[in-house]
């Protein structure tokens, strides 16, 4: 009987310790969902199946300018833009009749509202989380408007170089190509001008002339493409000017 006991005795502590690293690891648990919940860098905010708001974070007071108070116990609407309130519930009840983990609005555009009036752009993940008494949904918020800036100050940037890049590829076929042609023929008329007398003459020089003034247009319509916009020190922008004018000139 005493094995027994002793037995018996080993499986009662290890119970015991075993108890005791679960509440431990509860405790954790609970402190750290606290913290995120609390103290994470997204706004963050809880809200039941009707659409009121049961908690925020600090980080979504900071994004909208609400305080607490201001939030909790309200519908969520009220960090919905006017006109689009209505797509907002629609989309609500699409994500309760389907709760799971996932972008909100997929493909769309979304925008959310500060106390002030002010809309910025976000980007808001959805989770549900259940509870005895009730289903809540998490809602990560992200302001997202200075990378939706970012992308289009690079979309006109890469605009800006596609356009240059095209205005010198013109640039270079009107000088190597057009103005050459051009000067070729205004010296066949100039030939030929010499070698006729009268009426004939005269007007193959006229032609000749005005063929010399287009190729002087031309030049500076080149000139004009090929300079393209540069930042630069004063004697960068003259290197640039001497450089470009040899080449056309």
């Amino acid at each position: 009987m005493a094995p027994n006991n002793g037995v018996d005795g080993a499986s009662t502590v290890r119970s015991a310790d075993a108890s005791v690293t679960d509440s431990e690891h509860h405790a954790l648990s609970d402190e750290v969902l606290r913290h995120v919940l609390a103290q994470g860098p997204d706004g963050l905010l809880l809200c039941r199946e009707n659409g009121t708001i049961a908690f925020v974070n600090d980080a979504l007071c900071r994004l909208t300018g609400y305080r607490p108070e201001e939030l909790v116990g309200q519908s969520v609407d009220i960090l919905v833009p006017h006109q689009v309130r209505a797509r907002h519930t629609r989309l609500r009840a699409e994500y309760g009749a389907d709760p799971k983990p996932r972008p909100m609005g997929r493909g769309l555009a979304l925008t959310a509202k500060r106390a002030d009036g002010r809309e910025f752009s976000v980007e808001i993940s959805l989770s549900p989380v259940d509870t005895p008494d009730h289903r809540l949904t998490i809602a990560s918020i992200r302001d997202i408007s200075e990378r939706l800036e970012e992308a289009e100050r690079l979309r006109s940037t890469q605009e800006m170089l596609t356009l240059s890049s095209e205005r010198e590829r013109i640039a270079r076929d009107l000088h190597d190509t057009v103005l050459q042609r051009l000067f070729g023929l205004g010296l066949e008329f100039q030939a030929i001008a010499m070698k006729e007398p009268g009426e004939s003459g005269h007007r193959l020089e006229t032609a000749f002339y005005e063929i010399d003034t287009i190729i002087k247009e031309i030049r500076t319509s080149v000139f004009t493409l090929g300079a393209a916009r540069r930042e630069g020190s004063l004697g960068q922008e003259i290197g640039d000017f001497i450089a470009q004018s040899a080449r056309v000139l």
